[in-house]
């Protein structure tokens, strides 16, 4: 019985540590723009000295990647980018995975 208590009390402390773990969360500047616009991405709440990749998601074209940069030791990373030259028109989402922790966020992204 003090077996089952100790695992009970530890699956209780993993879940007490996994509710705060921050969600990952991503930025895009300026929110709307032209193909071949240059634009900054910025995320944070991955793992630190984590590789992050952004991607365009496209509605017609599916996903591209764009950007694949190393985090900070605090899990925040940033850039600069484009656009895709051959993104559709129209509402679409930028988006960031980190490579290791799966971690991953979107944001919306106007194509003009």
């Amino acid at each position: 019985m003090a077996a089952l208590a100790s695992i009970t009390s530890g699956a209780a402390a993993a879940s007490r540590s996994s509710e705060r773990v921050r969600a990952a969360r991503v930025r895009v500047d300026p929110t709307e723009g032209a193909p071949l616009t240059t634009i900054r991405v910025a995320a944070r709440g991955f793992g630190a000295f984590e590789r992050v990749q952004f991607v365009f998601i496209d509605s017609e074209r599916g996903t591209e990647r764009i950007l694949t940069k190393l985090s900070d030791q605090n899990g925040s990373v940033s850039g600069e980018t484009e656009v895709p030259p051959d993104a559709t028109v129209g509402p679409q989402r930028v988006g960031a995975r980190g490579l290791t922790t799966g971690l991953h966020a979107s944001t919306p992204f106007t194509v003009t």
